[in-house]
């Protein structure tokens, strides 16, 4: 049984990762939010951008170096790195709105259902996007070699 969960950890070990260091993300995300709009009493837009961009950082540092384990690479790279993964992170909350303002707000959907569905498949294409292009490990050896 041991080396059956041993197993399902290692083929899933990414997948694992991803979500338990999207925790501490979440909570940047949504304490900033909390903190900003009641502690220094900014706007609810701002609030949600400076929080959005806290949030990001702290996923691109946390899911680069444990999630991915992306190699050690030059300033230059990881600025490359981190301007992809802001802009798929911005390209999948404009979706997110998109896919929430099409379904509930036009069609009159069920709202709290769709907003799951949308944040569902933003995380599966951030992961994707994540794991298969920003931080893939053959492009460490390209860029090196």
């Amino acid at each position: 049984m041991k080396e059956k969960l041993k197993n399902l950890y290692k083929k899933y070990e990414s997948l694992i990762l991803y979500a338990l260091y999207g925790i501490p993300s979440t909570a940047v995300s949504f304490g900033g939010y909390a903190l900003l709009m009641d502690v220094f009493h900014f706007d609810a837009a701002i609030s949600s951008l400076i929080s959005w961009v806290g949030a990001v950082l702290v996923s691109f540092c946390l899911y680069r170096r444990f999630v991915f384990k992306s190699p050690p690479a030059s300033v230059k790279q990881k600025f490359h790195e981190l301007v992809q993964f802001t802009g798929v992170r911005a390209g999948t909350g404009l979706f997110e709105t998109g896919f929430v303002w099409v379904f509930v707000s036009r069609m009159g959907l069920q709202p709290y259902l769709f907003k799951v569905m949308a944040s569902a498949m933003s995380i599966l294409i951030n992961y994707l996007v994540s794991k298969f292009c920003i931080f893939r490990k053959e492009k460490a050896a390209v860029t090196e070699g």
